[in-house]
């Protein structure tokens, strides 16, 4: 099971347990196991899943985008975990933060990234806000199935002496071997089982 793993749990905070997690979810793999994780961790989850495609006005172009099926695929995996799911409707404020302007950036000659934008626009911007207003402080940490790096205070400085003291990016790609071997090992696992 991917909640015995060492190495996945250690991300996961579960000496902190039991803590109130936000758990952003689209259906897919990693937010699916992000969500796993969390509550084999001993937390409560609650997941969210943001809904930031339709548009009224744009019904025949957006219908190509298959929000509905991964909202179903969403709610089986809370529905087997038996984690409550909530629908956000943040559309418009997606429009207004990432569409719009990655629109005018076409216009005006250069190349937008909307993933990062709907990154810190929408997701880690209208979603917290919308925590904010909905649910006050009742959630200690907000979990998706993107990579993050948590910081806290007191591990800052020691990550400014390690930062001086080896390559990052040698310390990037040997835990990305670590985390290949783990999932090449957890698939000969299933697949043998």
């Amino acid at each position: 099971s991917w909640g015995n793993d060492p190495f996945l749990m250690s991300g996961c905070e579960p000496c902190a347990a039991p803590l109130r997690v936000a758990v952003l979810v689209s259906g897919g793999v990693d937010s699916s196991l992000a969500l796993q994780l969390v509550a084999a961790a001993g937390h409560t989850p609650t997941a969210f899943y943001l809904q930031i495609w339709f548009q009224e006005d744009f019904r025949n172009f957006w219908d190509a985008c298959p929000w509905e099926e991964d909202l179903d695929y969403a709610k089986k995996v809370c529905e087997a975990l038996g984690v409550a799911l909530v629908v956000v409707p943040l559309t418009q404020q997606y429009w207004q933060r990432v569409v719009a302007h990655s629109v005018a950036e076409i216009k005006a000659g250069r190349t937008p990234n909307p993933d990062m934008l709907c990154n810190s626009r929408v997701k880690f911007g209208a979603f917290v806000e919308h925590l904010q207003q909905e649910h006050g402080g009742s959630f200690d940490r907000i979990a998706s199935g993107h990579y993050a790096c948590i910081q806290r205070p007191q591990q800052q400085q020691q990550q400014q002496q390690q930062q001086q003291s080896s390559a990052v990016p040698d310390a990037v790609h040997h835990a990305d071997m670590q985390l290949q071997d783990r999932i090449r090992s957890h698939e000969q696992a299933s697949s043998s089982s």
